[in-house]
């Protein structure tokens, strides 16, 4: 809902949480007053803080040029968040940003894998939000290339490749020593043709945008066995930093939990792998 007096406007942008990309209730509101040269951001936030990620939330404002701006961090009392701040109209938080070309607001360190809400009202999660279709653009080019060059790769060779199961699949693999801490776990370094070898289930992982983009940035991928009481997880890993952009993105497609190299170090920049879980799903 918009109103506009004169030079004063209002712009309410309406929270909701997400499961399955779809709508799942009401989170609060943020409001923006704009006058002139200045406005105002107020958020309202209920619904909890996610386990493991402390008593406060993240504001993270998306632009329309892909762009995303991180607020400052918002108490927590009982499970609801309140806060405001001003700003320079055209330079949003000292970033050169107008406020009129802000998209989204996302909340990070909620009880939700996603919430926020668009300014224009339209779902939050799908297909049409521009932060993640710009940001799928960016390895739409090398999917294609990869595409070409197994369709090269297949005339050359004379029957499929071998599948094995994924313990047969790390026993083939050469071994990645990471210094994770805490729960049991066995690495082994993978590449794209590699996943050619695991079972044929799990096919559709080789063109998922955020697998792609991460390999293409940092040339691996992480296949993994978690050793516990309750049995043997096996994930997918994807190399990558934290921070409430990658989050969100990587949540869009799969990957819900994030394993810091460094004990205690799961911060906004601290590095690490994104997890796909291949069994024992965990979320």
């Amino acid at each position: 809902m918009e109103t506009q007096t004169g030079k004063y406007r209002r712009q309410l942008i309406y929270f909701s949480s997400y499961e399955n990309r779809q709508k799942r209730k009401r989170a609060g509101y943020a409001a923006v007053f704009i006058r002139k040269e200045l406005c105002e951001v107020q958020i309202y936030y209920r619904g909890g803080a996610r386990r493991g990620m402390g008593e406060t939330i993240q504001p993270v404002f998306f632009f329309e040029d892909g762009s995303a701006v991180e607020g400052e961090d918002l108490p927590l009392t009982e499970g609801m968040a309140v806060g405001s701040f001003e700003t320079a109209t055209d330079d949003f938080l000292c970033t050169g940003r107008n406020i009129f070309s802000l998209e989204a607001i996302y909340l990070e360190g909620t009880e939700y894998g996603i919430c926020g809400g668009r300014v224009d009202g339209q779902a939050l999660f799908g297909e049409d939000l521009y932060s993640v279709t710009k940001w799928m653009d960016t390895v739409t080019e090398v999917m294609t290339t990869q595409k070409e060059d197994e369709k090269e790769s297949v005339k050359q060779k004379e029957e499929p490749p071998k599948s094995f199961s994924l313990a047969e699949c790390m026993e083939r693999l050469p071994e990645l020593r990471l210094p994770f801490d805490g729960i049991r776990r066995k690495c082994c370094r993978m590449t794209l043709e590699d996943m050619e070898r695991m079972p044929k289930e799990w096919d559709f992982l080789r063109e998922n945008h955020f697998l792609l983009h991460g390999y293409y940035e940092y040339h691996h991928l992480m296949l993994g066995k978690l050793c516990g009481r309750h049995g043997d997880k096996f994930v997918l890993g994807v190399p990558g930093e934290y921070g409430a952009r990658e989050q969100y993105m990587a949540e869009c497609f799969g990957f819900h939990d994030f394993s810091p190299l460094e004990q205690g170090k799961k911060r906004r920049g601290s590095f690490g792998y994104w997890y796909y879980y291949l069994t024992g799903q965990t979320y």
